[in-house]
């Protein structure tokens, strides 16, 4: 995942879209809204204090962002089944997993008092 997400990060800062994404989650008596910098620039873009009025004018189609997810996520699949396919190809049921020991640490002279 953080080889996926260096990559991403190198691949968004390259392009240098400056955009800005936002994802409405509002629900009844409950406003909320997502905002997804497409990269640093666009993030040094917008003051804090003028947040909305900075972002509109950097506002980007939610579709380019959904490609990238698509991708992302067909990427995971195929690398999710490779690596079940691996696990399931070098499956050795003969071999027996670890047992954990327990072991009881006791202070010397701990059981004088008992005796």
């Amino acid at each position: 995942m953080s080889q996926r997400y260096d990559a991403l990060q190198s691949e968004f800062d390259g392009q240098a879209r400056k955009a800005v994404y936002m994802e409405d989650k509002s629900r009844p008596h409950d406003p909320h809204m997502n905002f997804i910098f497409s990269d640093k620039t666009a993030l040094q873009a917008v003051r804090f204090r003028y947040f909305m009025r900075d972002c509109r004018p950097l506002v980007a189609d939610r579709r380019e962002l959904d490609a990238v997810i698509t991708r992302e996520r067909q990427a995971l699949d195929a690398y999710l089944e490779s690596a079940c396919r691996d696990i399931l190809a070098n499956f050795d049921p003969k071999v027996a997993p670890f047992r954990k020991k327990n072991k009881i640490i006791i202070a010397d002279g701990a059981l004088n008092d008992l005796l």
